[in-house]
């Protein structure tokens, strides 16, 4: 096995330059067997370098550039990431669990088949991130952060926490979500065909146009939401709190929703075409069926 070469510099002293990384690299031979673990590197520029498999374990990396950065297999755990930049960064395989990247811009990342177990992300932009085949998505903060268009489809998430995420067309379809949370997410126009979203909150969220077709949501919490012109077509929502919900156009022919709660919701527009409303909770509620 190869020794790793590192520098070691006191977080509190002097921070790590390019010059000092390029030095190290030329010293090594090859990236993988860099070691810069622990490191103090805030506001760093390494843009373009080759750092496949180098260890960055809990190094300080906040306000960095690291555009275009080649981190292939890198171990980036517990590392400090906030407001950094890793725009087009290749971060495949790599591992990033309890990695901060608060505020960081992660726009056309590839993190595919990497490890973000229990990563926070809040307020990060990640629009146009490949995600797909991400080895762990679970206990991952994306509050507030900005997922649009990001593909997710056949993804498992667990405890995962999308409050007030954008989620613009984002594509979730198959995928599994167990003990999540988007409490005001912005899901306009998504596609969660056949996505498995039991007991998920969605209160408040913006789901107009979305595509849920055949999507489990058996006792999800849906109070306030936004479902204007959504799609449900077969989709199964028994025992969900729809309370307050907007329903304007929205497609819930041949649902299932057997003691679905539907206070304070207006059905008149509503298309419920072979719903099965069997226990529903539908007091005083207008509606049509068609």
């Amino acid at each position: 096995m190869s020794k790793r070469v590192s520098k070691n510099t006191d977080k509190r002293g002097e921070a790590l330059t390019r010059k000092d990384v390029e030095k190290l690299l030329q010293q090594v031979g090859s990236p993988e067997r860099l070691d810069l673990s622990r490191q103090y590197m805030r506001g760093i520029n390494l843009s373009g370098l080759d750092l496949a498999g180098a260890n960055l374990s809990a190094a300080i990396l906040t306000g960095a550039n690291l555009t275009q950065v080649h981190l292939h297999q890198a171990n980036l755990t517990r590392a400090d990431l906030r407001y950094a930049k890793l725009v087009e960064a290749d971060l495949r395989e790599a591992r990033l669990d309890y990695v901060k990247l608060q505020h960081a811009d992660l726009t056309k990342i590839d993190l595919s088949q990497s490890h973000l177990y229990g990563s926070n992300l809040l307020g990060a932009d990640l629009r146009g991130a490949k995600l797909r085949g991400a080895k762990e998505l679970n206990g991952i903060i994306f509050e507030q952060a900005d997922l649009s268009g990001v593909d997710l489809s056949e993804v498992l998430i667990k405890n995962v926490r999308f409050n007030a995420a954008t989620l613009y067309k984002v594509d979730l379809s198959g995928s599994t979500l167990r003990w999540v949370k988007m409490v005001g997410a912005d899901l306009r126009e998504a596609n969660i065909r056949n996505a498995d979203l039991r007991c998920v909150d969605l209160s408040g969220a913006d789901l107009s146009r979305a595509d849920l077709s055949g999507a489990d949501l058996t006792e999800a919490k849906l109070i306030g939401a936004n479902l204007s012109g959504a799609n449900f077509s077969k989709a199964r929502l028994s025992s969900a709190d729809l309370t307050g919900t907007d329903l304007d156009q929205t497609d819930l022919s041949k649902t299932k929703m057997v003691a679905t709660k539907l206070r304070k919701t207006d059905l008149s527009k509503t298309n419920l075409d072979r719903a099965n409303l069997s226990r529903a909770d539908l007091p005083d509620v207008p509606h049509k069926r068609e």
